[in-house]
């Protein structure tokens, strides 16, 4: 095993979508899940007041920062992982939902005058734990990237030269990228890179395969380290929406 040191490349980092953090959000959450709790106490209802608790510990995850975790599994693929448990928002979702379900139903079995109302609420908060709980089932695994191909947790590959990749944002939610085949004979919906969950920029991720594109369709091969670098890239707040930047870039290289 030997390494180069020096090596430098450039990427054009573009914006392609803009994610305007707000604290209004969390916010309001954090005093709603705090005013019912105080009330529920007040009235007599203390293990239901949990779930308000745990209305407030849902502005957590928006929170969190879950740093990148990439590693380069050959010369020139490197896999992107998920936060650990404690770190991954999808996980604390679910949790939450859970609990709220569960202090509701313990309310319930506690046989506090008029608790029965609560039967609807607690079964809504597992209802919605399970449709967490999916979406994070779909959305697991890590996410492998070479040169030429894309591949998600659940084994789909995607060609980086046929098939559509674009920012997606859902109402008051961070962005994802969505990527549509365009093979007109595929008729499978179109898959998400949650990116919030790996911790990367969504325009750090589209300019990536972007890049990676330009590189093949001009004949130059891009190795992992390369690959991670530009992945590492963080935002560019300088940037405009729609416009590009060159970020310049420098490495070691390992070979054998």
């Amino acid at each position: 095993m030997f390494v180069i040191l020096g090596q430098s490349f450039s990427m054009v980092w573009s914006r392609h979508v803009t994610d305007k953090e707000s604290n209004r959000g969390s916010l309001v959450l954090g005093f709603v899940g705090a005013i019912l709790t105080v009330i529920f106490v007040y009235i007599g209802l203390p293990i239901a007041a949990i779930a308000f608790v745990c209305v407030m510990a849902m502005i957590i995850p928006s929170r969190l920062r879950p740093s990148i975790k990439i590693e380069q599994a050959s010369f020139d693929q490197v896999i992107l992982h998920q936060p650990k448990a404690l770190r991954n928002s999808a996980v604390w979702l679910v949790a939450v939902f859970i609990t709220m379900g569960v202090a509701l139903f313990a309310q319930i079995v506690v046989g506090v005058d008029q608790a029965w109302r609560l039967m609807l609420p607690a079964v809504g908060c597992f209802f919605v734990a399970a449709v967490a709980a999916l979406s994070a089932y779909r959305s697991r695994g890590p996410v492998q990237l070479d040169r030429h191909s894309l591949t998600l947790g659940n084994g789909d590959e995607y060609s980086l030269a046929h098939d559509r990749f674009e920012a997606f944002t859902p109402a008051r939610s961070a962005s994802s990228v969505r990527i549509t085949r365009k093979d007109f004979q595929d008729q499978r919906r179109p898959a998400y890179i949650p990116c919030r969950l790996y911790g990367i920029d969504p325009n750090t991720l589209l300019s990536t395969l972007a890049q990676l594109n330009d590189w093949s369709r001009n004949g130059k091969a891009a190795n992992g380290g390369q690959i991670a670098a530009m992945l590492a890239v963080p935002d560019q707040p300088s940037v405009a929406l729609g416009d590009s930047v060159n970020v310049k870039l420098a490495l070691p290289v390992i070979g054998c």
